[in-house]
């Protein structure tokens, strides 16, 4: 992903990679009429020797609870696209139309389970123009986890909290996501077409991505919800 750096767990967290199993990287390209070679690299970050991992990540607040989309003021169940999970956040939604200067976003992901956070990736494409996470505690506080005023596509950080953040059961995150699609845009390839959701730059994306576990499923006390990851 353009821009993004390499991602290190504190604590117990980390990825559990089983004996046996395959890593699949996920890419997409857009050909340009010649033949060019992938460079892709992968580095990973082993545990020590007797490190164990006690917590598996997830990339989406909603492995802890379900989710509700609200596009441009109206509920919205989306659809999700073939071979994406929840956990990754391949949502569908209303197409955005041509010259639609804000369109907005919200969605709001119940957290059923308490859960533990470690960091935030917002991810849009060429549309995106800001995203704003805000956690609602069970006594109704809020707290602004991350605002990005000015997405910009070229620069998709991981956003990695200083202390990992625990969050009771019965708490809420809401993200609130504009998109432009006016000319107005600098970014924006052909404002005068709709906008749809698919994997190609000049589609669009809304992935509000998590770095979190769950605190019940431990992996090491072997409780029905870790032995299934």
């Amino acid at each position: 992903m353009p821009g993004r750096g390499y991602e290190e767990y504190q604590g117990d967290a980390g990825q559990l990679i089983k004996a046996g199993s395959y890593i699949d990287f996920y890419m997409h390209y857009q050909p340009n009429g010649s033949p060019r070679k992938d460079r892709t690299r992968l580095g990973l970050y082993l545990a020590k020797p007797g490190q164990e991992v006690g917590h598996q990540i997830y990339h989406s607040f909603s492995t802890a609870g379900p989710a509700t989309y609200i596009v441009e003021g109206k509920e919205y169940t989306p659809r999700w696209r073939a071979g994406q999970t929840r956990d990754e956040g391949g949502v569908n939604l209303p197409n955005i139309p041509a010259y639609a200067e804000n369109w907005k976003v919200v969605s709001v992901h119940s957290i059923r389970e308490a859960i533990t956070l470690y960091g935030l990736t917002p991810h849009l494409h060429l549309r995106g123009r800001s995203m704003k996470y805000t956690l609602t505690w069970p006594d109704g506080r809020e707290e602004i986890l991350l605002d990005v005023p000015k997405y910009d596509f070229n620069w998709q950080l991981y956003y990695e909290l200083a202390t990992p953040k625990h969050i009771p059961a019965g708490s809420k995150v809401t993200v609130v996501t504009l998109f432009d699609n006016s000319a107005k845009n600098p970014y924006n390839p052909a404002p005068e077409k709709e906008v749809f959701w698919s994997e190609q730059s000049w589609d669009e994306m809304y992935a509000p991505q998590a770095r979190i576990t769950v605190d019940s499923r431990d992996l090491r006390k072997g409780t029905p919800a870790a032995q299934k990851e």
